[in-house]
């Protein structure tokens, strides 16, 4: 694609494990509502972790959690079976969580894609390459992060973002973690220099509240009645 008033930049979709949340943790590693145990290891290990990043030491964030739960795995090993087992699925999910994410995750944790935007080109954040789960997560960072920033003024040009299928993260029908920053830009992103264009081959199945403060609808050659409608 050529712009004739600019240039593209293409920024890989890398973020760094230290901002995610716990639930984003347990989303990203298959840990479900009704495993306790193990939220509560894989807690205690976040909070170690994030307690050394308080500190002020560098750290490798998901290589401290291992190493956390390592330890903690030889000392309970044969004090409690049960939570010995939950300790070592934890110990087994953020090795396979490492494993599986180690192109979207930033071994040095200064992964930064908002300070890699440049001002007058197409910033190109490209998720091809990455699950439906790494992209609700790398949108609501940054999302999150680019309208803050212009709230403080310390993003200084205005953004506009365009949010190809966006069908697939802000849905009528399903809960994602990108959901509710999408909904907030669309409702007061415009106060702030923050503009959203959400594109979609299934109109019909974006959230409708995000839908209703959208003001320009661009319709092409849909032909489902209720896409239509």
């Amino acid at each position: 694609i050529d712009f004739s008033n600019g240039k593209k930049k293409t920024i890989a979709p890398k973020i760094t494990p230290k901002d995610l949340t716990i639930g984003e943790f347990k989303s990203l590693m298959h840990i479900g509502e009704t495993a306790v145990n193990q939220e509560k290891y894989l807690r205690d290990a976040y909070n170690h972790a994030r307690s050394k990043v308080v500190d002020g030491h560098k750290i490798n964030f998901i290589k401290e959690m291992e190493d956390y739960i390592s330890d903690l795995a030889i000392r309970i090993e044969d004090e409690n079976k049960k939570h010995y087992e939950s300790i070592k699925q934890v110990e087994f999910k953020l090795d396979s969580l490492a494993k599986r994410y180690y192109k979207l995750f930033d071994s040095n944790d200064e992964a930064d894609i908002v300070e890699l935007i440049t001002p007058g080109r197409v910033n190109i954040i490209s998720l091809g390459s990455v699950d439906e789960r790494s992209v609700d997560i790398i949108v609501k960072h940054t999302l999150t992060k680019i309208l803050r920033q212009r709230k403080s003024g310390e993003l200084k040009v205005p953004v506009f973002c365009i949010i190809e299928e966006a069908h697939m993260i802000v849905s009528e029908r399903r809960s994602t973690e990108s959901k509710y920053i999408i909904s907030k830009i669309a409702r007061e992103g415009r106060k702030f220099g923050v503009g959203l264009c959400l594109v979609s081959q299934s109109p019909k199945s974006l959230d409708s509240e995000t839908l209703s403060q959208v003001n320009n609808l661009i319709i092409l050659r849909l032909v489902e009645p209720n896409d239509q409608k």
